[in-house]
């Protein structure tokens, strides 16, 4: 599914899923929702047979203006792998936000078992709390043996807290069996407290393997230009 460029009516360019997709015979496939400008996840997308790919991709008109959100939602792909990113190619780019963030997981699942997940986010250039990826409220990103990748950048906006990722409160999770955790974040360039990477309030970052095949997991933060720039914060 593909939005492309305004033509002589109003709409937008953005996809709400707000029914379910269920992917229940067949073998693997893959699924594209290709936004001009912003995707909203409000239902259910699922396989429960064979691998289903998933890629998220907004702003694919690459202007700058595309965001994506999950809200009350699930996403199982039963193996396949679920990209959620923006711009010219998903795989690479953000989403960038155009209401404060890029990537906003609000009690929104991802499970995607032997397959990876990949998101990358950007916050609005404007105001403040411009996160990159944002995931809270419950929110759990989870495979076995497949990898997750989180790469975020706050937004530069005038104000405080553009965090690159913020990962927070209790229930919250990104959990891996056998697979790697790879976190990636560079605050913005407000005016204090922008920290590259921030996990708080009891959320998990957690690899549950054992042995020398046990997932690793990386972090890396940069706290970008302002005077209280933070690389990394860890707070329960």
């Amino acid at each position: 599914m593909t939005t492309g460029t305004a033509g002589g009516n109003s709409q937008s360019g953005d996809i709400t899923v707000s029914s379910a997709i269920g992917k229940t015979a067949g073998g693997d496939a893959t699924l594209l929702l290709k936004a001009r400008n912003n995707i909203a996840v409000n239902a259910n997308i699922s396989s429960t047979s064979n691998k289903l790919n998933l890629t998220l991709w907004a702003d694919s008109d690459n202007s700058g203006a595309g965001g994506i959100t999950m809200t009350n939602a699930a996403i199982t792909s039963n193996g396949g792998n679920v990209t959620l990113g923006g711009g010219a190619d998903p795989t690479a780019n953000p989403a960038i936000g155009t209401a404060d963030i890029g990537v906003n997981l609000n009690n929104g699942d991802i499970s995607a078992g032997a397959g990876n997940i990949s998101i990358r986010g950007r916050g609005e250039a404007a105001g403040g709390n411009n996160f990159g990826v944002y995931v809270y409220n419950g929110s759990v990103l989870q495979t076995t043996t497949g990898n997750i990748g989180l790469t975020g950048t706050g937004g530069d906006g005038t104000n405080r807290d553009n965090y690159g990722v913020y990962v927070v409160d209790a229930g919250t999770a990104i959990s891996v069996v056998d697979g790697d955790i790879s976190i990636t974040g560079t605050g913005g360039d407000g005016t204090g407290t922008d920290f590259g990477v921030f996990v708080s309030d009891n959320a998990a970052v957690i690899s549950t393997g054992t042995g020398a095949g046990a997932g690793n997991i990386a972090v890396t933060g940069d706290g970008g230009d302002s005077a209280a720039r933070q690389q990394l914060r860890r707070r329960n």
